[in-house]
């Protein structure tokens, strides 16, 4: 399973603010907030979608693996080992 770990990245995207825009974060304050708005919005996004994605591949193999837990289980079962003697 895979451990999702947070930090404050909120000083951390000031060069990639700088970067992006041309921008001083400082100076621009307001534009900033948004900018690390949409940024953690971008990356909420693709935590989640790749956590549905995890979850649905799980879900669609869920009736085959409870199929072939049930045919072990009978197949080893020490009455239909003995009935398939006879």
């Amino acid at each position: 399973m895979t451990t999702i770990n947070t930090k404050n990245n909120f000083p951390n995207l000031k060069d990639d603010f700088k970067k992006d825009t041309g921008l001083d974060a400082k100076e621009h304050m307001s534009d900033y907030i948004n900018y690390f708005n949409a940024r953690m919005t971008d990356i909420n996004y693709q935590t989640n979608f790749q956590s549905y994605n995890v979850i649905l591949n799980h879900i669609d193999a869920l009736p085959d693996t409870i199929r072939l837990r049930i045919a072990e289980m009978i197949r080893e079962h020490e009455v239909i080992k003995q009935l398939l003697k006879k």
